[in-house]
């Protein structure tokens, strides 16, 4: 598993279109190291989950064990597949 653990954009640079590139470059990373799919553990603000929803994110029917155990409060989301 390719793991990114991190992705945040400090208020003063939200609606920026800053969010949308720090994801692309970490989907365009992860196609490089050969993932399939992503997989996210969002904070459940309403703004995150719009954000992953709006990329094509669905609610993880099976969340991830791991990630689960670690972060229970998260939203858990899947990716659309990256074979494209």
């Amino acid at each position: 598993m390719l793991q990114r653990k991190f992705l945040h954009v400090s208020c003063a640079y939200r609606g920026r279109g800053a969010g949308m590139q720090l994801y692309r470059a970490a989907e365009a990373h992860a196609m490089k190291a050969g993932a399939r799919r992503l997989y996210v553990s969002a904070t459940p603000s309403e703004r995150t989950v719009n954000f992953y929803l709006a990329l094509g994110f669905t609610p993880s029917a099976q969340p991830d064990p791991q990630l689960f155990a670690l972060e229970p409060e998260d939203t858990h989301l899947e990716g659309l597949s990256l074979d494209r």
